[in-house]
């Protein structure tokens, strides 16, 4: 992706999947071999979950109902305002139950590790507006000095071994429709809809596939039915997306693609 923005007119333009996907994966590290044990889950489903979702255990504020911080996709350390109030437990409260002893959880905001770009700033020092010319005044942009690496100049081949499909099988990949832009957006009225699987005009016509065509995926040892969609946008394979907060269709996936078997189910193939 380098390669392609340093070498020609395209600007590669990477979207975090949540809210500040982006500004924990900058300030975390993922153990390289997983441990035994349970799991608590932010916002995101555990053996403990501590959500704003229906399936928590212990609920939490959502965004506009604390304050604090996250990293947008412009790479701004960006504020948030309670706009709605929330009797409940903060993430602060969770800190100090394993340690810490702050009474807010904007506290932490100036101690953001400057080794990952981050300004010892204050919350209440942080700016917060936007010029009448349009200009972002919103927190601080990023230091971005700190990543700045020397290209090997060497491209490694990725192993295709494993994503060659058979002839019952599609490639399968993670994403949701331009217009779905996480699990809360489809809890808007206007676009509220079911999962389905996106397929591509050229692989609807392979797997003789039309719009609300039934079919059956399986990965590994998980299968899920579901309709199909046929998207003019895409050239070729499918999608699965994961907007749908009452479905965890992001645990089919190992990596980003995935190959699947695909059955077709109605009446003339059940």
């Amino acid at each position: 992706l380098a390669l392609i923005q340093n070498t020609t007119p395209f600007k590669v333009f990477l979207n975090p999947t949540h809210t500040n996907t982006l500004g924990v994966a900058m300030i975390c590290d993922l153990d390289k071999n997983t441990q035994e044990g349970k799991t608590l889950g932010y916002n995101e489903k555990g053996d403990f979950s501590f959500s704003y979702e229906e399936h928590a255990n212990l609920a939490s504020a959502s965004l506009n109902q604390q304050e604090g911080t996250f990293l947008n996709y412009d790479k701004r350390v960006v504020p948030t305002n309670a706009a709605l109030e929330f009797k409940g437990y903060f993430l602060n409260d969770l800190a100090n139950a394993l340690g810490f002893d702050e009474e807010y959880t904007i506290n932490y905001t100036k101690r953001l590790p400057i080794n990952k770009g981050f300004s010892p700033i204050d919350f209440d020092h942080l700016d917060n507006f936007y010029t009448n010319a349009g200009d972002c005044k919103r927190g601080y942009e990023l230091n971005l000095e700190c990543f700045k690496q020397v290209a090997k100049k060497e491209f490694i081949s990725p192993n295709f071994e494993n994503l060659n499909p058979k002839e019952d099988e599609i490639l399968l990949y993670s994403a949701n429709p331009s217009y779905q832009f996480g699990r809360f957006s489809n809890r808007a009225s206007a676009i509220n809809e079911v999962i389905f699987l996106g397929v591509s005009e050229n692989l609807a016509k392979e797997k003789n596939l039309k719009d609300k065509d039934l079919v059956k995926l399986k990965i590994k040892d998980k299968e899920l039915s579901l309709s199909v969609r046929v998207d003019k946008d895409i050239k070729n394979g499918a999608f699965l997306p994961y907007f749908d907060e009452k479905l965890d269709t992001l645990s089919f996936f190992d990596e980003r693609f995935v190959v699947a078997n695909l059955e077709k189910l109605g009446a003339n193939h059940e």
